[in-house]
């Protein structure tokens, strides 16, 4: 029954963003790098941007719903990246990676559709990140 799987993966959904559970308090940080989205990744993976007013970011989520094609998903704010003067050479963000508050431990990650070049104060980016059902695949369920 389609309709009991999509309660079910939004239920699961909901618990996962609740306080203290596995997407509560997440950080997500820029990467220059962007290594292939496989299991078993590690931080190291990642090389972390670094630019002038460049800081990781605490996730909020908003309420999940359903999509109009019916499946689960819940979105971030708006996460904006912006840097505060001109760092000392162009920085290309390839990607991003979300990891726990201490930023030890990492969630997710996904590739940039567009990289993005940041040589100049002002210059940034700002995006949302959609959790949709392929985040049961990639996150380890409490």
């Amino acid at each position: 029954m389609p309709a009991t799987t999509f309660v079910d993966d939004l239920a699961v959904l909901t618990e996962l963003i609740a306080t203290g559970n596995d997407l509560d308090g997440v950080k997500v940080h820029l990467s220059t790098t962007a290594p292939p989205l496989v299991g078993g990744m590690v931080l190291t993976s990642f090389v972390e941007a670094a630019f002038p007013g460049y800081a990781a970011l605490t996730i909020t989520w908003g309420t999940p719903y359903f999509t109009l094609s019916g499946d689960p998903e819940v979105d971030s704010q708006v996460l904006a990246f912006h840097a505060t003067s001109a760092p000392p050479g162009a920085v290309t963000v390839l990607a991003y990676f979300v990891t726990d508050t201490a930023g030890a431990v990492l969630k997710f990650a996904d590739v940039l559709a567009t990289p993005v070049t940041i040589g100049a104060a002002g210059q940034g980016l700002g995006f949302v990140i959609a959790m949709l059902r392929y985040a049961f695949q990639t996150i380890q369920l409490p």
